[in-house]
């Protein structure tokens, strides 16, 4: 993993944070971009979580402690 992440932030640290990405027909900057897609990402999870807790299936430890979450 921490060679996935020294790769990530590489990539990171090395883009044009001035570059426009084609969003929906119009133009967005590349910050604007990749932010949307880790809300989408949380977003789903959040359902992952909320669909385990409503069918009492049992969250990893894991998960539990890196959300905070309180439950099962």
């Amino acid at each position: 993993m921490k060679l996935v992440d020294n790769s990530l932030k590489s990539a990171l640290d090395n883009i044009n944070k001035n570059k426009q990405i084609g969003w929906f027909g119009e133009k967005q900057l590349l910050p604007y971009h990749l932010s949307a897609m880790i809300a989408h990402e949380t977003m789903h999870i959040g359902q992952i979580i909320a669909f385990c807790y409503t069918l009492d299936i049992d969250i990893p430890d894991y998960v539990k402690e890196s959300w905070a979450l309180s439950g099962k």
